[in-house]
């Protein structure tokens, strides 16, 4: 899904089903975190009873208070009142006013101590979604991840799983919880007087129903173009820092200003609506509960009740709605909620099957794969559809390259080179064709295990706001870097000595996306990544461009050394012909085509 919207067409019946989609919800947890968020229900429905049942004490206790005679008549109380040994009436209330206080106090911690074990819970199940999406995003193909803007992507893998454990999970044990409550409560109505009950049901239930289905798309609409406004002001926020220079230098800035704000600014409209439609679900059951006290006055007056009685049943219904209609309320705001964020069910279903394949901790489904000999590749082609329209990028490429060869790729710009060395490197499957490193081919399936023969430097260099040292041993705790082989890369890319003028050295910081080095050091900082992984293959896509003519001979020249004496592969692409000076053979590429294979002495007769 490129645009990382829902869609609601195809779910259109599903979605006017709630449980439906929590069902579904659930399916995508493992089986401990499913058992973690029924125990979550199960403490809610225990809290709930706790609460209605310590709620219920008032009642009795503000009656024998108004009638301090049931205190003597009533045997219970009578047996109560004579085991202390009360002297008066008085003290007896207070006394039954004091274990009210401890009950309330008893609730009070309960009620925190659940919620605390709940939150647990649900933050523990967003932490579980936020790695299953963070693995199912690194096992997408590179070229769908660049379909796809960072904000869209960021939205997925760090808001959406929040967003779906607070909003869509939280919202239906809350709902399960306050309907425990309203069966209760219900029910002890049903029992007292039915009619009462039926009043309640006829009046009260349509509202409520009418008010439900007449915003949930409004409010399911909304919700998703608010998701996917979040993405859009992350990404013009990303523009205006990371082209912080640019735009000053161009006077550029109200442009960029205003670009952040007219997002947001929709965002905070769309925002108004649903925070306008959620808060006026409460006035709408207020005016439904009066409508429902309207007519069982009229109904207990036309049945010619008595005073006495029509007081005890307002009473009632009064008492119980002072429970009933937060808890209806609170079912209609999750209702809503989970309808505005319901879109986040779609994406997760729709992603399920990749997130089901992303546990990377267990490699059961990971084939071995060896590089001993020769990488073949075998009528390698590529294209991608454009305005309806299916382009080629490659054509038919086939070519072999031994183990411990050097390998030059050459072209001009939109020849295809980089889309080549990512299906050699195994982050794009090609439409057809095969690569077959030691008779055996690539595919998904031992990909995972040709990354560990690999090492990569992308002319878009990639660098973390840390030290010189983390990002040489990227992925390793600072505590098992291999301080050694960290100087000994450095030394080869001819860095060593500007590293160590600096104050930490090897654990200065760099800044972030190395914004404390020239772009020369970044990519002699990339280079001595790929020497301290000690791959067998390293591939390098202009990787020596922003170097000059003496650096970047240093560094061909050792990498050459590095090649001959561990028997190491190099693929290079290059624009400037004495990079590949020590080249094997040099394949040309024109028009996604393979031009013709020559060596460096025949490129410098041209």
């Amino acid at each position: 899904m490129v645009d990382g919207m829902p869609n609601k067409q195809s779910n259109k019946f599903k979605s006017l089903i709630l449980f439906q989609n929590i069902r579904e919800s659930l399916t995508l947890l493992d089986s401990k975190h499913r058992k973690k968020f029924y125990l979550s229900i199960l403490l809610g429905v225990f809290n709930s009873f706790i609460d209605v049942f310590i709620l219920s004490l008032i009642f009795p206790v503000v009656f024998i208070i108004s009638n301090t005679t049931i205190i003597h008549t009533n045997s219970i109380l009578r047996w109560g009142y004579q085991l202390f040994s009360f002297s008066n009436d008085s003290n007896f209330i207070l006394f039954l006013l004091g274990i009210l206080v401890v009950l309330f106090l008893f609730r009070l911690i309960s009620t925190l101590v659940i919620q605390i074990i709940q939150i647990n819970i649900y933050y523990g199940i967003a932490d579980y979604f936020m790695e299953l999406m963070s693995k199912a995003f690194l096992r997408k193909e590179y070229i769908d991840i660049k379909s796809e803007t960072i904000g869209e992507l960021d939205k997925q893998i760090r808001q959406l799983p929040m967003q779906f454990a607070n909003f869509i999970l939280m919202s239906f044990g809350l709902i399960f919880s306050e309907l425990v409550v309203l069966t209760i409560i219900l029910t002890g109505i049903i029992i007292f007087k039915f009619q009462l009950f039926l009043i309640l049901t006829v009046t009260v239930l349509p509202i409520i129903l009418l008010y439900y289905f007449s915003v949930k798309n409004t409010v399911y609409r909304l919700g998703n173009e608010i998701s996917r406004l979040s993405g859009v002001t992350f990404n013009h926020t990303r523009e205006m820092i990371q082209g912080f220079l640019d735009i000053k230098i161009y006077q550029k800035e109200n442009f960029f200003i205003y670009k952040i704000l007219g997002a947001t600014k929709k965002m905070y409209q769309l925002s108004k609506k649903v925070l306008l439609l959620q808060q006026s679900a409460p006035k709408v059951l207020e005016w439904g509960a009066l409508l429902s006290l309207f007519v069982i006055y009229w109904y207990a007056t036309t049945k010619g009740g008595n005073n006495s009685e029509i007081i005890l049943i307002l009473s009632i219904y009064i008492a119980s709605a002072y429970r009933i209609l937060p808890s209806v309320n609170k079912i209609n705001a999750s209702m809503l909620l989970i309808k505005q964020y319901e879109f986040i069910i779609d994406i997760f279903r729709e992603n399920s099957q990749l997130i089901q394949k992303t546990n990377l901790t267990t490699n059961q489904n990971i084939e071995h794969i060896d590089f001993n000999h020769k990488i073949e590749i075998h009528s390698i082609c590529y294209g991608y559809s454009k305005n309806s329209e299916y382009q080629d990028v490659l054509q038919d490429i086939s070519f072999n390259i031994n183990k411990g060869e050097i390998i030059g790729i050459m072209g001009r710009s939109g020849a295809g080179k980089t889309t080549l060395i990512y299906i050699l490197s195994g982050i794009i499957t090609p439409k057809s064709g095969s690569i077959l490193i030691d008779n055996k081919n690539l595919n998904t399936n031992n990909a995972l295990s040709w990354y560990k023969h690999l090492s990569f430097v992308n002319q878009d260099i990639f660098l973390t706001n840390q030290s010189f040292a983390e990002n040489i041993a990227l992925g390793e705790p600072i505590e098992k870097i291999d301080v050694e082989r960290v100087n000994k890369s450095l030394k080869d890319v001819d860095l060593y000595e500007e590293v160590y003028l600096r104050p930490k050295n090897i654990f200065e910081p760099i800044g972030e996306s190395g914004a404390f080095l020239s772009g020369g050091q970044k990519q002699r900082l990339a280079i001595a990544r790929a020497l301290y992984k000690k791959a067998s293959v390293i591939i390098m896509d202009e990787a020596t461009s922003a170097l000059d003519e003496h650096t970047q001979k240093n560094i061909i020249g050792t990498l050459h050394k590095i090649v001959e004496e561990h028997s190491i592969t190099l693929i290079l692409i290059a624009h400037r012909i004495s990079t590949l000076s020590y080249c094997n053979k040099i394949i040309r590429l024109e028009k996604g085509k393979i031009k013709d294979s020559i060596t460096y002495q025949d490129l410098l007769k041209e």
